[in-house]
């Protein structure tokens, strides 16, 4: 076998490597001659650099980065062999020393590693030896530099197919499958109920194009579309909560704008907004949750009415007012949720109209207006109370009236779903003081309410028609005429029997004072008892007047025992 020398030249020298030392030493001396080589400041870049083996030139190189790469693929090539050849001995020895069935293993096995060996260092010396293996050397060098140069653009990797289309390549599977989790976890979220993505993956082992690395986020968009239970759209979310989806943003910003419009939001004065976190963000989102115009109008109006509407059954004991009470609902709100309701006549088991208070709580969407008004305020007035001897105790008498005052406010009024919840007062100009009531109450003491046998006028005026004969008919009574409005007082005390009109008498009182004694004072204006009432002698029970037949204001006084007329002239004192 000819020995194989490696030779760096410059054109002024050719060093020759002694083959007899050692490889190691070798191949040391070598690296250390290169490298001198390559450092001396007298190399220049143009100069040219021949590679000899067995002093014949293998390849000329014009830089020193192709040289250094050649020599160190080349010394790397003789290391190798050399290392394979020294395991192969360490193999048996160690089977040899361990156990006799490994040494039986290794003498077997060992020519044929042996043969291997030769079969490599015949390769070897023909490569580096024969002129012809100067082609494949050039050629392996070669392969070598444009896989330094192109390692930054190329490599292995997996290309990836969807539904037999190829989408990118990926380092690893682990990170497709990642991506495939998310568009499915997702899914499952966005539709309630576990979903996997009807597609097939196939992955295949090519020469990887690092330009054409699949993005990510890029995947997981193509992977969506391929979900058909989701679409991208508009979603409408209130507090966080999807409420409906439209393809159109324009179209839910209409729908809530018209809602606002409703409370008013076009006037410069007042400032509509609604309470809660309302949003419009585009996503996946399930189809079920589409909506047109029309059911997202509804849908939204729905949960800002002002309450349910119910039907309550009048029980014993009710009152229109406490009904009202008990719903929060106030009498006009009653009267007009039942136009025909009579409010002093309920019956038991009539059905009324109502409608629960609203909460802004429980509504869907609810609308804040938050306006300034200006209004004309009236003021109270207060009630002042002055003893009087001329009254009966328990009795008053508004000796002056009391007048309310005026005054114009500002105030900041805060509304939800157009009812008020809360006013403030930024500003009051008083207009008009108020007027004070006085009121005088009675310190006299009351009359008997029981019968004492002796009358009094019921009213001292003018007697016009007397008792007896006026004629040609019977006067059943005496007629006293004074002023329309004058007082009427009882004649005795007792207990009214009647109260009301009666015929010619116009409207009369009838008092029984026991033992079938009564009294009947008729043509009043005005009745002020009632029957059933307990009267005292000389408490007033009318007002004068000229009600029924008479011919001028006055009053007609009769007494009766037991049904029959009697002169009132016998108890009149």
């Amino acid at each position: 076998m000819q020995p194989t020398s490696l030779l760096v030249s410059r054109p002024y020298a050719e060093p020759v490597i002694n083959e007899k030392k050692s490889f190691l030493k070798r191949v040391r001396r070598k690296w250390r001659r290169f490298s001198a080589v390559l450092k001396t400041r007298k190399v220049q870049f143009t100069k040219k650099y021949r590679l000899y083996i067995n002093n014949q030139p293998l390849l000329m190189l014009t830089r020193k980065t192709s040289l250094s790469a050649g020599f160190f693929l080349l010394s790397m090539w003789h290391f190798a062999l050399r290392c394979f050849y020294y395991t192969v001995i360490l193999i048996y020895r160690f089977a040899t020393w361990v156990s006799q069935p490994f040494a039986n293993a290794a003498k077997t096995i060992l020519p044929i590693l042996q043969k291997k060996y030769q079969t490599l260092i015949q390769f070897k010396d023909t490569f580096l030896h024969s002129p012809m293996g100067r082609i494949p050397a050039v050629a392996l060098i070669g392969a070598f530099t444009a896989l330094i140069l192109s390692i930054n653009y190329f490599g292995l990797g997996l290309e990836v197919f969807i539904d037999g289309q190829s989408v990118g390549f990926a380092t690893n599977q682990q990170q497709i499958d990642s991506v495939i989790h998310t568009v499915e976890s997702q899914s499952a979220y966005y539709l309630n109920h576990p979903y996997n993505l009807n597609i097939d993956v196939e992955y295949k082992l090519r020469l990887m194009d690092k330009t054409n690395i699949i993005n990510p986020a890029e995947l997981e968009e193509t992977l969506f579309s391929k979900v058909n239970e989701i679409s991208d759209l508009y979603v409408l979310k209130i507090d966080g909560k999807i409420i409906g989806a439209n393809a159109n943003k324009s179209a839910i910003e209409l729908v809530l704008n018209k809602l606002l419009e409703q409370y008013g939001s076009k006037n410069s004065n007042v400032k509509t907004e609604f309470i809660q976190d309302v949003q419009i963000e585009k996503m996946p989102v399930a189809n079920i949750y589409l909506r047109s115009v029309s059911q997202l109008t509804s849908l939204l109006k729905g949960g800002t009415g002002s309450g349910s509407t119910k039907v309550y059954t009048v029980q014993d004991g009710d009152t229109a007012s406490g009904i009202a009470s008990k719903n929060s609902l106030k009498m006009s709100e009653l009267k007009a949720l039942n136009p025909d309701l009579n409010p002093d006549k309920l019956s038991i088991g009539q059905k009324i109209n109502l409608r629960t208070a609203s909460s802004a709580s429980s509504s869907l969407i609810s609308v804040k207006q938050i306006k300034q008004v200006s209004y004309t305020e009236n003021i109270p007035y207060k009630t002042q109370t002055e003893k009087s001897d001329n009254l009966y105790k328990n009795n008053k008498k508004v000796v002056v009236s009391g007048i309310e005052g005026t005054a114009k406010v500002s105030a900041e009024v805060v509304m939800i779903n157009g009812e008020e919840v809360s006013r403030k007062i930024l500003d009051r100009v008083q207009i008009s003081d108020p007027i004070n009531e006085i009121v005088q109450i009675g310190t006299k003491k009351p009359p008997v309410k029981s019968a004492t046998g002796k009358f009094t006028y019921p009213f001292r005026g003018l007697v016009t028609s007397n008792y007896g004969y006026r004629h040609s008919e019977f006067h059943t009574g005496v007629d006293f005429a004074g002023p329309i409005g004058s007082r009427i007082v009882a004649a005795d005390g007792g207990k009214v029997i009647f109260a009301g009109w009666k015929g010619n008498y116009g409207n009369c009182v009838i008092i029984s004072h026991g033992r079938g004694l009564e009294t009947l004072y008729g043509h009043c204006s005005k009745l002020l008892v009632t029957s059933g009432q307990q009267v005292g002698k000389g408490e007033q029970i009318a007002r004068l007047g000229s009600t029924g037949r008479s011919t001028g204001p006055h009053v007609h006084f009769e007494v009766r025992i037991n049904g029959n007329f009697v002169s009132p002239w016998k108890y009149l004192r």
